[in-house]
């Protein structure tokens, strides 16, 4: 055993020892210098208690963290403690008993929300063409915001070509299919999340939307990029997505003597909420889940992996019915 050894000194061990995906440890790795390390950085492994603990997870609470983030932060600390006491650095982990104020019937902190086609048209319409395109790509695919910032040419195929399916796909690289980004906002490019990549079937309307974009970007690799070619700081589309979403005050136009607002048209919408539009119009579309859940990148429970799997006539009856909710809802200038 090690009474003396610190949680700032475990962690430098323990950290380097983790073979995670580069994204998971990043997401420790923060969650650690954010809240873990000035709290009991410096407190020998040893000493914490399950009271400290437990004050702990009320003072991010009250620190206006939210549940889901407060769990998160606690599992780092819970796992160095847990993995201590594997090692034989301490004899064992403090409980962590939570008792605190139901304000609420369990229901999620940041549910997800479902939007029609109407409604990211709408947004898109405030947005630069690019950042319009990217959030089109979303919806009509489901692919989180790191794999639709991610995009490369090189993965972008037309229909027919040999390796995919017959129509026009996407193929999501298992190794850099995805930007990440780390406390201090530097991205860099990794596997998606779960680690694995997949094939994305393509509407025509959406491929040929890609295809012009990619004609037009000067024969960079990725497709969405910010001025210097380099991936898009999340923060940055952060700003005019907001705005896109929420409303705001517009500056007063020449001669003018008061500012317009500029009306919102759907408020809190996140980028991740395109994900869930897109899995919410499979269902309406009756796509069989095994599909669904191949097109998301979910691992599909129980047997189901095992027994069924995606036909060329259900991504045939996917593919329809996206074009037709295209063509049914209207269009917006997305292209360069």
């Amino acid at each position: 055993m090690e009474p003396g050894l610190t949680v700032g000194e475990w962690w430098q061990r323990w950290s380097a020892a983790q073979d995670l995906a580069p994204a998971t440890l990043e997401s420790y790795a923060q969650q650690y210098r954010r809240y873990v390390h000035p709290r009991f950085g410096q407190r020998a492994l040893a000493e914490i208690t399950g009271l400290d603990l437990s004050e702990f997870a009320r003072d991010l609470r009250e620190a206006g963290l939210a549940a889901s983030s407060v769990t998160v932060v606690l599992s780092v600390i819970r796992d160095l403690l847990a993995d201590a006491v594997a090692e034989g650095l301490i004899p064992s982990a403090p409980p962590l008993r939570l008792r605190h104020r139901r304000t609420g019937a369990g229901a999620p902190v940041r549910p997800g929300v479902a939007v029609d086609v109407e409604t990211v048209l709408a947004v898109c319409a405030r947005l630069p063409a690019q950042e319009a395109l990217m959030a089109v790509v979303a919806l009509f695919t489901g692919m989180r915001w790191g794999e639709v910032c991610g995009m490369r040419r090189q993965h972008l195929h037309p229909p027919g070509e040999p390796g995919g399916p017959d129509g026009a796909w996407y193929r999501i690289d298992t190794t850099r299919g995805a930007v990440h980004e780390d406390v201090h906002a530097r991205r860099f490019f990794g596997p998606p999340k779960g680690g694995a990549g997949r094939v994305i079937d393509l509407p025509g309307f959406l491929a040929d939307l890609l295809t012009e974009h990619a004609a037009n970007t000067g024969g960079r690799e990725l497709l969405f990029a910010n001025r210097r070619s380099a991936a898009i700081r999340h923060t940055d589309f952060l700003t005019r997505w907001r705005r896109a979403c929420d409303g705001s005050l517009m500056g007063a136009a020449a001669g003018g003597a008061a500012p317009d607002a500029l009306a919102p048209i759907c408020l809190g919408l996140r980028f991740h909420d395109l994900r869930h539009s897109h899995k919410n119009m499979l269902v309406e579309l009756d796509v069989p889940e095994i599909l669904q859940d191949d097109r998301l990148g979910h691992r599909p429970p129980g047997m189901r992996i095992i027994y069924a799997h995606p036909t060329p006539a259900m991504r045939e009856q996917m593919i329809y019915g996206l074009e037709q909710l295209w063509a049914d809802r209207g269009k917006v200038q997305v292209s360069p």
